[in-house]
Parts: structure tokens; C-alpha cells; sequence
């Protein structure tokens, strides 16, 4: 499960009025597997489902909403050394990084009304122990617009985002 907060904004322009898209936090469930290449790699892959909030400022419709995607993921982690931590007791630290690709569904009432799936990448760090892991982490998809009222201006989505991931660790 992660948990988001995002900074991504992109501007479109209709009739000499700028319509500015943000979108704040969101929410994802996935199922993540990993194939151990050894002791301290391994090899990971993954789906989730993104539900993001967004505000459009003006809107030619309800000025909030969600946001919804399909990411998938493929990439790798690196386990270091158990190690005893106060509170926490046998950790073992990791890093990842991953390539992205997200489909993604907006339906948004302004100017620019959806944007292209796109890539994109992740890298987080965090630890893992006993049966659960946690991660904190930055990821990045780029989003071209594709649907656009005819003689408006669009940007391209950038979404920038920060996550904390909680894992349950099944048949390990």
C-alpha cells in the first residue's frame, strides 16, 4: 500500500482564461512479487492501483475530483546487512529503483480533458523485518495531453510525487 503526496501542476489556456490542474495526495493498493537473485538482491515487479485527488482551478465542471491509473513496475532492490535498532529490533536495510509505466484516466472538465499514459522511474529506501517492510521513496511520470478543446493550449502532466510504502510479506 502506498501513501502519496504529489507537486505536480500543469496549465491549459481557452479563451484567454488559464485553467491550472494540481494534483495534492493519493492512495494505492498493488501486489508486488520479487524473485530473490541471492542474499542481497532482488528482483522485483509490481502493479497498483493510483487513485489521485486533483483541483482545477477555474473548472467547467465540479472543481475536484480523482484521478485514476494503472502503474506497473519492474525493477530492483538491494538488501544490506541485518542490523539491532532501539524499538524496531533486526532490521534489514534496502534501497530500489524501478521503471514505471502508468496508465492513466483523468476525465478532468477543463480544457485539457486526459493525458496519455507515459513512463517513468521510482527510487525509494527503507527497511525490511520479519514478515513487513517499509519504504519511503520519490517517483516520476510524465503524461502528454491528449484531449484538448479545440483552440485551447495544454502542458503535459508532470507527476512528481513522494510515497511511503507498507509491505506484507507473503511466503517468505
Amino acid at each position: 500500500m502506498d501513501v502519496s503526496g504529489y507537486g505536480a501542476e500543469s496549465t491549459s489556456t481557452y479563451g484567454g482564461e488559464a485553467y491550472d490542474l494540481s494534483v495534492r495526495h493519493g492512495i494505492s493498493p498493488m501486489v508486488q512479487v520479487a524473485y530473490r537473485m541471492n542474499g542481497n538482491w532482488d528482483l522485483e515487479g509490481g502493479v497498483r492501483h493510483d487513485w489521485m485527488r486533483w483541483k482545477l482551478s477555474p473548472s467547467l465542471g465540479p472543481d475536484d475530483g480523482s484521478v485514476r491509473a494503472l502503474t506497473l513496475a519492474l525493477g530492483a532492490a538491494r538488501h544490506g546487512a541485518e542490523r539491532t535498532v532501539p524499538v524496531l529490533g533486526a532490521i534489514r536495510p534496502l534501497s530500489s529503483a524501478a521503471l514505471l509505466w502508468r496508465f492513466i484516466d483523468a476525465d478532468l472538465d477543463g480544457p485539457a480533458m486526459d493525458y496519455r499514459s507515459g513512463p517513468g522511474v521510482e527510487f525509494a529506501a527503507g527497511f525490511t523485518r520479519d514478515y513487513w517492510g517499509l519504504r519511503a521513496g520519490l517517483s516520476y511520470t510524465h503524461h502528454d495531453v491528449s484531449d484538448v478543446i479545440a483552440g485551447a493550449t495544454a502542458e503535459d502532466l508532470e507527476l512528481l510525487g513522494a510515497f511511503v510504502r507498507f509491505t506484507l510479506f507473503l511466503g517468505r
